[in-house]
């Protein structure tokens, strides 16, 4: 399979070209150029030679306006770093043209083992990009002062700075900022509630410890006077 790209005065590649007071598209270019008649001023081409190189061919249905859709009969080849769509029923409204007949997967067993070392670390890519974007968020998220959490009071005026604690509560103010009721000690009252508390705005809060997993974690020693 050869594929031809055209481009045109500016070296870029097109579906169209002007030639006199008319238009040409690939397909008309490309049976210019397998015919031997002269080209329109300016335009170029390349021409890739894809047999042996083959993945595979199929119909897809793609998007070509923003409510219109289209099948299209696609191969799949590797140029030698990746794998590229050639779009064989592309009617001569691309910037290449496919010259063949019958074309079918040929791929050669090189070409399918280098075909699979692509994907295969085109998975581990995507799958390591993944993870990152996990621990980032899994940080982002360990790092909002929240209910379920040890906070240390860094700011603000009527909580003692410095101030650690866990907080058992969290909810909104009338101007919908987040508050944080932080237990200072493991003291409860009779219904089993946290009576040693201080209350406070969560901006106000820095994260010690996002997930506690003991008493011990959620009480951290040396509180301040307040």
């Amino acid at each position: 399979m050869k594929v031809y790209t055209i481009y045109d005065q500016r070296g870029h590649a097109a579906h169209m070209f002007q030639d006199g007071d008319k238009w040409l598209s690939s397909k008309e270019i490309a049976g210019r150029i397998t015919n031997g008649v002269p080209l329109p001023s300016g335009c170029t081409y390349e021409v890739t030679d894809y047999t042996g190189k083959i993945i595979e061919t199929r119909y897809d249905v793609e998007r070509i306006m923003s409510d219109v859709w289209a099948t299209y009969y696609n191969a799949y080849v590797w140029t030698g770093t990746e794998i590229r769509k050639i779009w064989i029923s592309g009617d001569g409204q691309t910037n290449h043209f496919v010259v063949g007949s019958n074309i079918q997967p040929d791929a050669t067993p090189e070409v399918v083992e280098a075909v699979r070392k692509y994907r295969t670390d085109l998975a581990e890519k995507a799958r390591q990009e993944r993870e990152r974007l996990r621990l980032e968020e899994e940080a982002y998220q360990a790092a909002i002062p929240d209910r379920g959490k040890v906070v240390e009071v860094v700011r603000g005026r009527k909580v003692p700075i410095g101030t650690k604690g866990f907080a058992f509560w969290s909810g909104f103010d009338r101007y919908g900022k987040r508050q944080l009721g932080i237990a200072i000690s493991p003291q409860k009252d009779a219904r089993g509630r946290y009576s040693d508390v201080v209350w406070t705005a969560a901006s106000n809060c820095e994260v010690v410890n996002p997930k506690p997993q003991s008493e011990a974690d959620k009480f951290p020693m040396n509180q301040p006077v307040g």
